[in-house]
């Protein structure tokens, strides 16, 4: 078989069209055997000069040939195919070279499209879990909470103003002074009890942990929106309610979420006179692209639309912002240097938000080992700083 071209310097007569079909058939070798049988290139060749092939752009060809007016007949077609027709056209999804250059730059670039949605699918599922329900009862660890801690503190609650019931756990102080704490995500007030707050407890503090919504034992949605900043406030005012507490002696801490949800308290409440963020983040949109990058370059954009459909506001969830809206108070930074979910530089931008915080930067610790690997060391700076910054005397009730 015979190789051929499609260039053509015929014009656009029927004459020449039956004659160009016939040159086709022959060119690829085409074979009658006298029964009107052909090879496989006669019925390519059927296919092709059959009259629905020539498509629109031939039928109008024709047509202006019909009405007196003939075509170029020195017209080279190149890619162009018999009867004036573009492959492109002709196979229905192009009229053009250019357009058929970028049909193959589109195919190119479609699997790694794929891959990349998919590996962003994959990366992302996991922090979808993070809208998942956690009651203690549903883990081993949180059964393990409740055993453990339980008996160390008293369940107390409320209602937010949508009616949803909320848990919180409560210890008195022996100072007066007492601090509210708020978790991350995932997370449960429990837990925090079994890090910083039970360690401040024995050395006089007073302790009250919530289960943010969603969270733990309490109702609600796992959104972080303003119900969570209406939690923070119906905890200060249940701690200014119980006789044992100094109001003027009321501090927070918060970590990850948590810290972002304390700042955005504070901002809207004097009543938290000093606060601790650990491990916080500037704002969740610049948190989130800096998490998922690691795993698949643009991955952030994919994330943030994710929270946005699960009903996170996530223009809302900016630390940086609640702190430059908060009046100034003594505030404590507190980031680790090994972190792979908060990167150290946002340290210095939330201390810069605030004048004259503190800030210290672990450079050995993650985002969740602060108790663990520093130990009673870690405990000593809270404890420093909380006293300087509610007055709290010392008293011989500590230890």
């Amino acid at each position: 078989m015979s190789s051929f071209s499609l260039r053509s310097e015929r014009g656009f007569s029927a004459e020449g069209d039956r004659h160009f079909r016939t040159t086709l058939r022959m060119r690829i070798g085409c074979v009658d055997d006298g029964a009107g049988r052909f090879g496989a290139g006669a019925r390519i060749a059927r296919v092709l000069s059959a009259p629905w092939a020539a498509g629109p752009m031939g039928n109008r060809a024709l047509r202006r040939e019909r009405a007196g007016h003939v075509g170029n007949p020195f017209r080279k077609l190149g890619w162009v195919g018999w009867q004036g027709q573009e492959w492109g056209t002709r196979m229905g999804f192009s009229v053009g070279k250019k357009i058929s250059r970028w049909m193959i730059l589109a195919m190119l670039v479609a699997p790694v499209i794929v891959f990349w949605a998919d590996r962003g699918r994959q990366s992302f599922s996991a922090a979808l879990g993070d809208f998942a329900p956690t009651p203690y009862e549903r883990s081993e660890s949180g059964r393990e909470l409740l055993e453990r801690v339980g008996p160390l503190v008293t369940r107390v609650g409320w209602k937010l103003a949508d009616g949803r019931r909320q848990v919180a756990y409560y210890v008195p102080p022996r100072r007066g002074a007492l601090i509210v704490y708020a978790h991350g995500s995932p997370g449960r007030g429990l837990g925090l009890y079994a890090g910083e707050a039970g360690r401040l407890v024995e050395r006089g503090y007073g302790a009250l942990l919530i289960d943010l919504p969603g969270y733990g034992a309490s109702e609600g949605s796992r959104t972080w929106g303003p119900d969570f900043v209406e939690s923070i406030r119906l905890a200060l005012d249940f701690a200014v309610a119980q006789s044992e507490v100094d109001p003027d002696r009321i501090g927070g801490f918060g970590y990850s979420n948590g810290g972002c949800l304390i700042a955005r308290a504070a901002a809207a409440d004097t009543r938290l006179r000093a606060i601790v963020l650990r491990a916080a983040y500037t704002n969740l949109a610049e948190q989130l692209h800096f998490y998922f990058r690691r795993r698949t370059p643009g991955m952030g954009y994919f994330a943030i639309a994710a929270a946005r459909w699960s009903g996170v506001p996530v223009v809302d969830l900016d630390t940086v912002a609640a702190l430059q809206r908060m009046a100034a108070r003594p505030t404590l930074i507190l980031s680790g240097g090994a972190d792979r979910e908060i990167p150290r530089y946002m340290n210095a931008r939330l201390k810069s938000a605030v004048p004259d915080a503190e800030s210290i930067i672990y450079e050995d610790i993650g985002h969740l080992d602060f108790v663990q690997k520093l130990g009673e060391s870690y405990i000593d700076t809270l404890e420093n700083f909380f006293d300087g910054a509610l007055e709290v005397a010392a008293s011989a009730e500590t230890g």
